[in-house]
């Protein structure tokens, strides 16, 4: 009889529980715990890619992550030998990365479930489907728990899926594969492993806040009575002391002790514990891990006006801007290959506007030396473009700049050389120069 992949999980569990001398599901032993919840941390807690995010700071880090790579334009665009880019919009390849790369999903959802992956496990892969042609197809975002890739030779590799008893192999121009940091260059380090105890010690600290509001926000009580209790006795009591006096719903209410009873408390206050000092840390700690800004996930006991837009930009230039050269690099070569004239790029430009002052300054020192046409600032700010008549797209200069070959002007000349009152024209064989709207003829 064939087994399903369940039974067949299920076979492994109960052969290694009889390995280890058995390991029953009432005192289930570490092995069977890390099998299931993953390793713990100094703190006790059990860490793994899934339970992180149950955590507030961690999990706001990585959608704050994942939602901006999803979120930023994906275009793409053509170079030619001369080095001129273009927009490539009638690429096929075109509608795939900036509307929808498969049926079930839009790029912008493909990027972020692909990119939790990467800040979460340490790897993001998507098979890529061809049809007959050879043309992609498809780009489905792949499970990272549920793929790796494997050397199965010098010089070889190939990714391996799983899912359940079934086993599929991957080559690599089938998975567009953005690792984390690593030290193969293969398969990316998951973050979460690495700061098992940072985060450990931030869900502990949790739990104990959790606990300490659930036992009437007070430290713990020990209850002295004179005489021996049976255990009768002594279950009743502590039964009846937790119905009445523990959570949150209970503060406050009288205790009545009996038989000459005493009450005393334990442990050490929360304020000489410096618990919230440590609650605190541990947000800056996370966000030190994932490098993200406190004031982005709404930590800002540090932040000022003065800082913020700086730390915003610093956050797109050394956070955001080596993620988006990988996932740049890896469509370019799995997707349109080295050789083509043709790529992918994200479109940051919207997180790096400043304020409108600052941008109109900016905007206005590039026409003032030609960088840039007014049509192209009307783009950038959604605005329409000026009419023909108005010249948008053509480039302007200063008047009183030259290049320091070009010839020195006539004295009393405009710095280009030409005489005053402008334009000059030939007509019949004579030349005009035009003065105060008047020619002359010479």
């Amino acid at each position: 009889m064939k087994l399903t992949w369940r039974q067949k999980i299920a076979a492994k569990i109960a052969a290694r529980a009889i390995s280890y001398g058995g390991s029953p599901l009432s005192n289930p032993e570490r092995w069977l715990i890390e099998m299931f919840y993953g390793a713990p941390s100094r703190s006790g807690i059990y860490i793994d890619e899934k339970s992180a995010m149950r955590l507030a700071t961690a999990y706001s880090c990585m959608r704050f992550l994942a939602e901006t790579v999803g979120s930023l334009p994906l275009a793409t665009y053509r170079q030619d030998l001369a080095g001129t880019i273009s927009p490539a919009a009638g690429h096929y390849l075109a509608p795939f990365l900036h509307d929808q790369p498969n049926d079930f999903m839009t790029s912008s959802v493909w990027r972020e479930t692909a990119h939790g992956h990467v800040v979460s496990w340490g790897n993001s892969y998507s098979e890529i489907v061809y049809n007959g042609a050879g043309r992609v197809a498809g780009i489905w975002p792949l499970l990272p728990w549920q793929c790796k890739p494997d050397v199965y030779q010098p010089g070889k590799l190939r990714y391996v899926v799983t899912h359940g008893s079934d086993r599929v192999y991957l080559e690599p121009e089938q998975v567009l594969h953005i690792p984390g940091l690593g030290s193969d260059g293969v398969c990316g380090y998951s973050p979460i492993q690495l700061a098992r105890r940072s985060l450990g010690l931030a869900v502990g600290a949790e739990e104990y806040a959790a606990r300490f509001y659930e036992n009437d926000a007070r430290p713990g009580v020990v209850l002295k009575h004179p005489a021996l209790l049976n255990d009768e006795a002594y279950k009743r009591l502590k039964d009846s002391w937790n119905e009445e006096h523990q959570g949150v719903a209970n503060s406050w209410r009288p205790r009545i002790l009996e038989e000459g009873m005493d009450i005393s408390t334990v442990g050490v206050p929360q304020a000489d514990q410096q618990f919230l000092e440590t609650r605190k840390f541990q947000v800056s700690e996370i966000c030190r891990i994932f490098r993200v800004p406190p004031h982005f996930i709404f930590e800002l006991d540090r932040a000022t006006f003065a800082n913020i837009e700086q730390q915003s930009l610093e956050f797109v230039i050394y956070n955001l801007r080596p993620w988006l050269v990988k996932w740049e690099q890896e469509m370019k070569r799995k997707l349109f290959g080295l050789g083509s004239q043709f790529f992918a790029e994200f479109n940051v430009d919207g997180l790096l506007r400043g304020d409108f002052k600052s941008r109109m300054e900016g905007y206005g020192a590039a026409i003032q030396w030609g960088l840039m046409t007014r049509n192209q600032i009307n783009r950038l700010e959604n605005r329409p473009p000026l009419p023909a008549e108005q010249r948008g797209d053509e480039i302007m200069v200063p008047v009183n700049m030259r290049f320091v070959t070009d010839p020195q002007p006539a004295p009393g000349a405009p710095p280009d050389g030409t005489p005053f009152g402008g334009a000059s024209s030939r007509a019949n064989g004579s030349e005009e120069h035009v003065y105060g709207g008047k020619p002359n003829a010479h």
